[in-house]
């Protein structure tokens, strides 16, 4: 779907136009995608539709309004409870507490692909590329079809929305004219400028820049007399005298000042490091991580106000990294600056020093080895100040403990954190978490079938679904059952089951869980280790802290304790809520039995 902003409101689904016709609909339709993917309050509807002076059932007319949204627009209808029977080919529009969500990717809304653009050319003025930021502030204005909601009646909230748009293109706009006069064009420049003066004729900058393409154009009277006109506008108008800036321009073409001339030759271009992306191989489409992707997207969109950063965290096997990398790509637009990658656990648990890791970021933006600090405190400083005024999205994978998170965090504003852990991590600098969960049994069986033919798994759905039952949802196992049949086309479905169940004998791993079991498992201290080690013996039922503590010959308060532990660093789960008599804990059988061989104590 496309929904443009950027002249009249226009939503295209499939080639066809389904914008509504409704003068309210549209309103409230245009501030839910002005504010897409964050939750629009009630109140903000009502101040939007009616300010002063609400109807008196205005809570009724709003979801009338809501629901006719949904009739008319392809898939809301279906999203209403956070379904979407296509495929995630639809928006979803969803009711929040106290509050809409309209759900979209924001390349979809013309107006973020503007304000992208223009921060990426503007970008490359500041650095001296005007060459291309002549060309991206081009492409950026050429979104444009006229003047921002010019078809949709607006209250408070969209005039400002609207208002802040066109000072953004107005901005861009000049910029594009100073990046072509850098370039030699003014010629090309008098005709637009003129008229752009004209219209607006207490602008300085545009004024300015005429004024200068004139001189430049040997036009030297007539530059006087754009000056004379944009002087007598501003007394006028505004009771102004021009800038000291301006009148520094006039001064320097009543001289003939040399200093206005064009630079003679070719533009110089100040040269530049590309940004760098550190990020791994995508590990190819993600299934049933709809609303886990959304969660994190607005977390580190552009548009969410304050820190963006994120916290990914779920069981060994469940795919944190896949996801954690495929948001990453899809958010490099976002951060034009580069995209850094570290994992920052080793195959036996242990944290990665954050020296090394600064040390490589630094690398990456081309600052020389000589010129790296030693120490961790000054490495940290200089990661501090090289992010403090770029737009760079670090990723990191596999955090052990919250000291590697404050080391490697970006102090900029325009920065963004993305952070996959094992464990519930606590760091005021984590944002909200994302807890990532097995896959439901359609999506599991899903995967199978992307990987192995469809035709393969239908061919016998009771065994595709015990095959995924065994896999407990866990994307790594699915995944390594799926390889079993790519590389063994003569097998069939009941094969692969019978292989598996073979072989959860103690010496084998036949889901291939056991390496990420174990990088989990070795983080944890020797007590933790041991009442882990009761769920792989006990893998037919859940187990209380009054079983550990019998078992163990341990308090009772201590065995809860280190189940707790064992929560946190999500190999276990409770299987009931603190309200209840007894609270009881289980652990996945897949996850159990990944476990079962390894040792109380490092080898």
């Amino acid at each position: 779907m496309q929904v443009d902003l950027l002249g009249t409101l226009r939503i295209m689904h499939d080639g066809e136009d389904v914008t509504p016709s409704a003068p309210k609909l549209r309103q409230v339709f245009s501030l839910l995608a002005l504010c897409a993917n964050t939750v629009v309050l009630h109140d903000r509807f009502v101040e939007e539709l009616w300010e002063y002076d609400p109807p008196t059932s205005v809570m009724t007319t709003l979801q009338t309004y809501v629901y006719q949204l949904r009739k008319i627009v392809p898939g809301f209808d279906n999203s209403r409870h956070g379904q979407d029977q296509n495929g995630g080919k639809h928006p979803q529009l969803r009711t929040a507490h106290r509050g809409y969500t309209l759900l979209l990717p924001t390349t979809d809304l013309d107006f973020v692909r503007f304000e992208q653009v223009v921060r990426h050319g503007a970008r490359q003025l500041q650095e001296g590329n005007a060459t291309e930021a002549a060309t991206t502030l081009g492409d950026g204005l050429r979104l444009w079809r006229g003047p921002a909601l010019s078809d949709v009646e607006t209250g408070p909230i969209l005039t400002a929305e609207r208002l802040r748009l066109e000072e953004l293109r107005k901005t861009a706009l000049e910029q594009r004219i100073e990046a072509d006069l850098i370039l030699g064009r003014h010629c090309e420049l008098i005709g637009e400028l003129t008229g752009l003066v004209t219209r607006d004729p207490t602008n300085e900058r545009l004024a300015g820049h005429l004024i200068l393409a004139l001189h430049r154009s040997c036009h030297r009277d007539q530059a006087l007399r754009i000056y004379e006109h944009v002087r007598s506008s501003l007394v006028e108008q505004l009771g102004l005298d021009p800038s000291r800036e301006l009148q520094r321009l006039h001064q320097a073409v009543l001289k003939s000042d040399e200093s206005l001339a064009h630079p003679a030759g070719p533009p110089q271009v100040v040269p530049r490091t590309p940004p760098p992306c550190q990020l791994p191989p995508r590990a190819g489409a993600l299934l049933g991580r709809r609303s886990e992707t959304a969660a994190v997207q607005t977390a580190l969109s552009p548009r969410t106000d304050g820190q963006r950063a994120v916290l990914v965290t779920g069981p060994p096997g469940s795919g944190k990294t896949a996801l954690t990398v495929q948001v990453a790509y899809d958010l490099r637009p976002d951060y034009p600056d580069g995209q850094l990658f570290a994992g920052l656990s080793s195959a036996d648990g242990s944290p990665a020093d954050p020296a090394d890791v600064l040390r490589r970021f630094l690398g990456a933006f081309a600052i020389p080895p000589e010129q790296r600090p030693d120490s961790l405190e000054e490495l940290t400083l200089a990661f501090r100040s090289h992010t403090a005024d770029r737009r760079v999205l670090v990723v990191l994978d596999d955090v052990v403990n919250p000291d590697q998170v404050c080391a490697l965090t970006p102090v900029g504003n325009d920065c963004g954190l993305l952070v996959s852990a094992r464990t519930l991590l606590t760091h005021p600098g984590l944002g909200p978490t994302v807890n990532i969960r097995p896959l439901e049994t359609g999506d599991a069986i899903a995967m199978l079938g992307a990987v192995v033919g469809e035709r393969r798994i239908q061919s016998d759905p009771d065994t595709a679904k015990a095959i995924a039952d065994r896999c407990d949802g866990l994307p790594t196992a699915l995944q390594a059952c799926a390889q079993q049949l790519r590389t063994r086309p003569h097998w069939n479905l009941e094969r692969l089951l019978t292989w598996i169940d073979h072989g959860r004998a103690p010496a084998a791993d036949p889901v291939n869980l056991r390496a990420s079991v174990e990088r989990t498992y070795w983080t944890l201290a020797p007590e933790a280790r041991e009442v882990f080690g009761l769920f792989t013996v006990n893998e037919s039922g859940p187990l209380s802290p009054r079983d550990i503590a019998e078992t163990l010959a341990l308090d009772e308060a201590d065995s809860e304790g280190l189940l707790e532990t064992l929560a946190e660093a999500q190999l276990i789960e409770p299987s009931t809520m603190y309200d209840t008599p007894l609270l009881q804990y289980t652990c996945l059988p897949a996850i159990a039995t990944a476990g079962i061989q390894l040792p109380r104590a490092r080898p």
